[in-house]
Order: C-alpha cells, then structure tokens, then sequence
C-alpha cells in the first residue's frame, strides 16, 4: 500500500485536511496500518487532486490561513477498490526490541535476560 490509497481510505470514511489525515494516521485508527507524515501526505494529495481522485475546498478560518478540506472523488472510489483488490505487500515490522537484540552479543548475559523477561512479561 502506499501513502495515496492510505489517504483514499482515510477520506473515503469523510472529508478531512491534511492534519486530519495525519492525526488519524499518528494517533488515530490508521496508526496501527501504516506510517506517513505531511512530507509524504501534502504530496499524495497533490497527486490524488491532479488525477482527479479527490476534490479540495477552501474553508475559511479567522485570522488565519484558508483550510484545505479534501473529499473523496467517485473515481477517487474506485480507485481505492482497486487497490484493495490487489495482494496485499508482506508486512514491514519496526521494533526496537529487535535492534537491541541483533545486537545481544554487545550487552551481559544478565541485561540480556531482563530484557527479554520484560518482553515476555509485556
């Protein structure tokens, strides 16, 4: 999956900006899928836009910048559909625990021994 069907996901469920995008993707039911930033997301959108896929409208905000909020386009849908028909990419793990174990030989036996205890207990 990449970071364009992450977004076709997020705005098939309901318009959002960016930083809602982003806060669904950090704390939000999508953190558990996938990680993006606004260095990947801005520019996912940017090309979901041009393809047509979603549609952005400004919302104006006092004393403050106009808000772009970004919906989801039919084709935007259908879109999303196909790439959810596509196999799925073998999962990609990111775990501290597992460095430090790669590098098991550097520590004593001991820390060694507590941290996995602390795994085991976690």
């Amino acid at each position: 999956m990449d970071v364009k069907t992450l977004c076709l996901g997020i705005l098939s469920r309901s318009a959002a900006t960016g930083y809602e995008i982003r806060k669904q993707v950090t704390e939000g039911p999508f953190s558990h899928f996938f990680e993006a930033g606004y260095g990947s997301i801005y520019p996912a959108l940017n090309k979901l836009l041009e393809g047509g896929l979603v549609e952005c409208r400004a919302e104006s905000q006092n004393s403050r910048p106009d808000k772009k909020v970004y919906s989801i386009t039919t084709n935007g849908r259908f879109a999303l559909i196909d790439a959810l028909s596509a196999p799925p990419s073998p999962d990609r793990v990111r775990s501290e625990f597992l460095f430090t174990t790669f590098f098991a030989h550097l520590l004593s036996p001991r820390q060694v021994e507590k941290l996995i205890q602390e795994r085991l207990a976690w």
